[in-house]
């Protein structure tokens, strides 16, 4: 049999690619292929519309099967063509989008799939929800992604012994660590290595940037630290030292154009722009100006601070907010050029080359591997339980590999969390950038517990990849991970349904339910845990077994290639699919 597939993201652009949208249908492509190697011969293919109903014709002159495997949502997979098309899909809510709006009948899911003829879902949780949508008779399996082999014998954390000795991990990309930063209540500062570093940011290249702080420019408003939400115009501090994340760290003349204002109190007060150390004054209004001032930076310098605030609310004020400064945008650029007006080119680091880091520590470790700009992965709850269960526990770690290529989608939120839950003694270190198969497996090995405490997953391939090796889960057992998740291989997050809207719809109507996890679950479930690995080894090793155990008998290569080959001969040969007409027939009937 010939299988023809599709993925957008391919191996030369997943580095580029992640954390954009549908870039994980390259991972579970990839995590497909074994199984589809040993069902036939796989062909990838790039343009779809152009290549896949000529290599059909091609093959089937062969008398060689031939089936099209597209991983892609069912709104982006390619329709109409001869070859029997079988779209490969995630999915995690209740409900699939079953109308048309802003007049494009793409939006339509059960539309798309009715035209496809064939779909493969990850988890029966959605294949059951296409089947509520559809019909019960709509050709449809769960075939989950493979994440292990029973051929292999390694299993990188070992089954045997409770590993939290010192770990020493290198990665390719920023490390962001609360080990290195001051933390008190009002503000996060760096704590340098002596050696003229910045924190882990990529080298300014002297080209002008703009920052705007507007609630509609997320990328900028990720890199306040002790700010409120913004609004329409800026946003307003709320410390006595708040400061502004540079992910370009700057260094030599620099000119720092800030457009601000002032409140209360700090109205006509002498407040200090500190860069690096460097500070220069200003007397600040009560309206918007622009403030240009010049430094001559020896060191890299990653953060603009500000000093010399006070939070006291102006007596008889209607705003209890404890205001301070009010900033619309920053400027940055080399003395003698001008400043980067509005529309100049935004930040964009997805292109910058990834440096070096080196991670060290001990002691129990928990990992999570989460997109920071998918509001579902609920990473701020697990931070913030984190912090809480092991505010006096020095030995406890939560490493987040952080999969998107823009820092700024979870920089400042995380050091403003730091703020607000100091003091505490346990580590908290986000990982962002790619890591390679190397780098990944000994993050693994380091490992004892994954977590997860998402509101809903289509699968979750990280989470299953660090249980087929072998550690148990502190996770939820809603949505696709019911398939996988127990009381026997993981520390179970309490849950419960609450509605939501499709990911797709920019309407944000209220269509599906997902489910919120229970934070004070989260907090109990990392205690016990962290008790389990001291107390009770032998206990914490049988957890790991029991999820290495499940991983192996439902979601080996070798447990989903039959169930996939039966699924795809079926597909081939059903005739039925293959005509104009017959379609037409089984848009209207089902």
């Amino acid at each position: 049999m010939i299988l023809l597939t599709y993925s957008k993201t391919t191996a030369d652009t997943i580095e580029q690619d992640i954390g954009k949208p549908e870039y994980s249908y390259y991972f579970i492509w990839k995590k497909y292929l074994p199984a589809m190697e040993k069902v036939g011969t796989v062909v990838v293919v790039r343009d779809p519309m152009s290549e896949v109903d000529a290599l059909y014709h091609k093959y089937r002159a062969e008398k060689k099967e031939c089936v099209f495997l597209s991983f892609t949502p069912p709104d982006e997979t390619p329709l109409g063509m001869r070859c029997p098309t079988v779209c490969v899909f995630a999915w995690e809510f209740s409900t699939i989008p079953n109308e048309a709006w802003d007049g494009s009948e793409t939006s339509n899911w059960v539309s798309a799939l009715k035209r496809a003829g064939h779909a493969l879902t990850l988890s029966t949780y959605a294949e059951d929800t296409v089947r509520r949508s559809i019909s019960e008779h709509y050709p449809i399996a769960t075939v989950p992604a493979p994440v292990c082999s029973t051929s292999s014998a390694n299993v990188a954390h070992s089954l045997a012994e409770v590993n939290c000795g010192p770990f020493n991990l290198e990665v390719s990309g920023t490390v962001i660590d609360s080990d290195k930063f001051d933390i008190t209540f009002d503000r996060v500062t760096p704590i340098r290595d002596g050696d003229g570093e910045g924190g882990g940011a990529v080298v300014w290249d002297s080209r002008p940037l703009r920052y705007e702080f507007n609630k509609d420019n997320l990328s900028g408003t990720q890199l306040m630290v002790g700010f409120y939400a913004a609004e329409e115009w800026g946003a307003w501090s709320r410390t006595t030292a708040p400061w502004i994340i540079l992910p370009k760290s700057v260094h030599g003349k620099v000119e720092v154009a800030i457009e601000m204002l002032a409140h209360g109190d700090n109205v006509d007060r002498e407040i200090k722009v500190v860069l690096g150390a460097q500070s220069r004054e200003v007397v600040v209004g009560a309206h918007l100006e622009t403030f240009t001032l010049s430094y001559d930076l020896e060191d890299l310098v990653d953060a603009i601070q500000f000093a010399g605030l006070t939070v006291t609310q102006t007596t008889g004020a209607r705003d209890h907010r404890t205001l301070g400064l009010g900033i619309r945008c920053i400027s940055v650029y080399r003395p003698g050029e001008s400043a980067p007006i509005l529309g100049a080119e935004e930040l964009d680091l997805s292109n910058e080359p990834q440096r070096k880091s080196r991670v060290v520590g001990a002691g129990v470790v928990y990992t999570s591997v989460l997109n920071p700009a998918d509001g579902r992965k609920n990473w701020e709850d697990m931070i913030s339980a984190f912090c809480w269960a092991f505010k006096d526990t020095p030995d406890a770690t939560l490493i987040l590999k952080m999969t998107h290529t823009d820092i700024s989608t979870f920089l400042g939120v995380m050091l403003q969390r730091f703020s607000q839950l100091a003091p505490f003694q346990c580590r908290v270190i986000a990982i962002q950038g790619y890591l390679d198969d190397e780098q990944y497996a000994n993050l693994i090995a380091a490992t004892n517990y994954v977590v997860n405490t998402s509101y809903c997953e289509g699968q979750c391939l990280p989470l299953m990849e660090y249980m087929a090796q072998g550690i148990p889960a502190v996770s939820p057992d809603h949505t696709a991970m019911a398939d996988y998740v127990t009381k026997a291989n993981a520390f179970v997050i309490e849950s419960d349904t609450k509605p939501t809207f499709w990911p797709n719809d920019e309407r944000r109507c209220y269509r599906a339910l997902m489910y919120e996890v229970n934070w004070g679950s989260i907090k109990r479930a990392y205690e016990q845990s962290y008790r389990l690995v001291k107390e009770d080894e032998q206990r914490y090793l049988e957890m790991g077994r029991n999820a290495y155990q499940v991983m192996q008998e439902a979601f080996s290569v070798e447990a989903v290639a039959p169930k996939l080959e039966a699924f795809l001969v079926n597909a081939a040969k059903r005739q039925f699919f293959l005509t104009k007409w017959s379609k037409m027939l089984f848009e209207r009937f089902f």
